[in-house]
């Protein structure tokens, strides 16, 4: 029986894919760099994203460390050179340009708003810094609708530990069992929590093939409900 819900936040209730590749443009026409040398740049900034974060959370390297490889990393791949003083600011100033392109997916609201209604507790697991990820939330609209908000800050241990789905189901008052979780990232989103006692489930948006492991799969949150119902048994 579900009885309560978690959600990621990062391209599940935020488009952060979006953002970021917004943030990236705005940074580099600010500094009048050009950046016709790579095609999809964009992706690239996602990759580069996701490997060095992925080192933080590792412990191989520092928050502020993180960045500043990201940052080291794009403008080689731009052939730009600036001193290494120089690229904390830079990265500041990326997140000032992708905080003012934060936007919503259009399902989000209807699904808090209906999730809301049916009496069910929501929160939030996320795996970015505490601070920013409330920002995100309250910038949006949302922050209101959650019991909680867990992130790095917050947590004994970032996603995909086990222990960070542990502590959302202690947060939303019910056992792992009864707690369903909805993410973009199939490994650490939907596997993860299942493995942890979860209900784990894949926001596949794009219709991207996943890996064995995913028990439900939804293409919009609009179908968190019926797979909800599903679960309890219920006529959706």
């Amino acid at each position: 029986m579900i009885r309560a819900v978690g959600f990621d936040l990062d391209d599940t209730i935020l488009d952060h894919r979006g953002a970021a590749s917004a943030g990236l443009v705005a940074l580099l026409e600010q500094q009048g760099w050009a950046n016709e040398s790579v095609p999809e740049l964009g992706k690239e900034w996602e990759r580069i994203e996701r490997i060095h974060f992925g080192r933080y959370i590792a412990g191989e390297l520092t928050i502020a460390g993180q960045r500043r490889e990201r940052v080291r990393e794009l403008l080689a791949m731009i052939k730009v050179e600036v001193p290494d003083h120089e690229l904390d600011e830079l990265f500041v100033e990326y997140l000032r340009h992708y905080a003012k392109s934060w936007t919503a997916f259009p399902d989000v609201r209807p699904i808090l708003e209906n999730l809301r209604g049916l009496g069910y507790p929501l929160a939030v697991l996320t795996s970015g810094l505490q601070e920013q990820q409330e920002a995100k939330l309250t910038s949006l609209g949302f922050l209101d609708f959650f019991d909680a908000v867990l992130a790095i800050g917050t947590l004994s241990a970032p996603k995909p530990d086990p222990r960070a789905f542990l502590e959302l189901s202690s947060a939303l008052g019910c056992p792992t069992h009864e707690v369903l979780y909805v993410g973009d990232d199939p490994h650490w989103d939907a596997i993860a929590a299942t493995s942890a006692g979860l209900h784990g489930v894949w926001l596949n948006r794009d219709g991207r093939e996943g890996p064995d492991g995913i028990g439900t799969e939804v293409r919009t949150l609009n179908s968190l409900v019926p797979a909800i119902h599903e679960q309890n048994g219920m006529i959706a």
